[in-house]
């Protein structure tokens, strides 16, 4: 266990690669809650801070690849504009769409496309467009289907192929999984017999994840093979209110549901969409999982009644273990893991702040 330094009141992890280094803000002491600074610690957790444009000098970052590359978002306190910073910590502003007031980076992949968004406060359709950096930092605006005003990228493939969803506006219940080629056209992907829409939620190499409705408010847990652009309904006998919350590039997927009994585990999907339940600690009733590794190694929280979450890891044969909360937190909770078994997460300090630390646990 490692607690990242944080040289003011909080900070906050928000992705780590597969050389142990990770990205997330830190708020200085006395700052408010919006100023924060974008930051990279090491495997050990000390602390670089990034540089900032003097015009936009608070921010936080969001995601970076295994070459050292960081993207994310910095601010004047009412705007916000993407960022790119190389793996020397120089900082680019990436170019956005005319018309739209805020910019933000929130995902890049290995070869070094970038993912976001340009939103405006305008109702009440409230536009929003996904956006797309190609590795020289040239910009695509990913356009909603015809007829729609709001559209979010949720995923890259290697080869910088966008997934997301579409929908008339912010508020609409229902929306439609999307993907956009090269060509930046949008293209709606296939949806179940009787759905009503779909929503496409991440990518993991070929495969998607996502939900489906048929009845608006209630929805099922859908997969997508992005190689042959099909999609599958997931196995939900027995449970209710089915999501999903990650994939690895296996095809596994894991969510959570409801049931009828006093034990709520994590569901587990594998690529021929057997499902399997991962149990809490003994003696607890309910497990959460977040993030799940190639390996298959998952990474979540166990609670019961009378006590809080406990930060867990489930290995691939679905055995839990606890793991180790940091000196002076509490509610540690994992919610990333890397190649390497390494795991990112966030604590809360047990004093009456309550300030929220970004942890580690490095494997060893």
């Amino acid at each position: 266990m490692v607690a990242l330094e944080t040289p003011g009141a909080e900070s906050g992890v928000s992705d780590i690669n597969n050389v142990d280094a990770s990205v997330g803000y830190v708020r200085p002491d006395g700052a408010q809650w919006n100023e924060t600074l974008p930051v990279r610690w090491s495997r050990r957790g000390a602390v670089t801070w990034l540089a900032v444009p003097p015009e936009f000098p608070v921010g936080a970052a969001a995601a970076l690849n295994d070459a050292g590359v960081v993207v994310g978002r910095v601010s004047d306190r009412t705007a916000g504009r993407a960022v790119r910073w190389d793996r020397d910590g120089r900082v680019a502003v990436l170019p956005g769409p005319p018309g739209f007031e805020s910019t933000a980076a929130e995902m890049v992949n290995a070869a070094g496309w970038v993912g976001g968004v340009a939103s405006n406060p305008t109702p009440p359709e409230y536009p929003q467009r996904a956006l797309r950096w190609d590795p020289r930092g040239a910009l695509a605006v990913l356009e909603p289907l015809p007829g729609n005003t709001f559209a979010v990228l949720t995923g890259l493939t290697d080869d910088g192929v966008a997934y997301g969803y579409s929908s008339p506006r912010r508020t609409s219940p229902v929306s439609t999984a999307v993907r956009w080629g090269l060509d930046g056209v949008p293209v709606a992907l296939p949806i179940p017999p009787g759905a009503l829409g779909t929503s496409l939620h991440g990518v993991a190499g070929r495969t998607a994840f996502g939900s489906a409705t048929d009845t608006p408010g209630l929805d099922y847990p859908v997969r997508w093979d992005l190689t042959n652009t099909t999609v599958t309904v997931l196995d939900t006998t027995g449970f209710r209110f089915t999501s999903l919350q990650a994939a690895n590039r296996r095809g596994e997927v894991i969510g959570g549901g409801l049931d009828n009994s006093s034990i709520i585990p994590v569901l587990r999907w594998n690529r021929s969409g057997h499902r399997d339940s991962l149990a809490p600690l003994p003696g607890q009733t309910q497990a959460a999982g977040y993030a799940i590794n190639d390996s298959g190694t998952v990474v979540g929280t166990s609670s019961g009644y009378r006590s809080g979450d406990r930060p867990v890891r489930w290995s691939a044969d679905g055995a839990v273990t606890e793991l180790p909360t940091a000196p002076g937190t509490t509610f540690d909770i994992p919610h990333a893991i890397n190649e390497r078994g390494t795991i990112a997460g966030r604590g809360s300090t047990d004093d009456d702040n309550h300030w929220t630390r970004a942890l580690i646990w490095v494997t060893t």
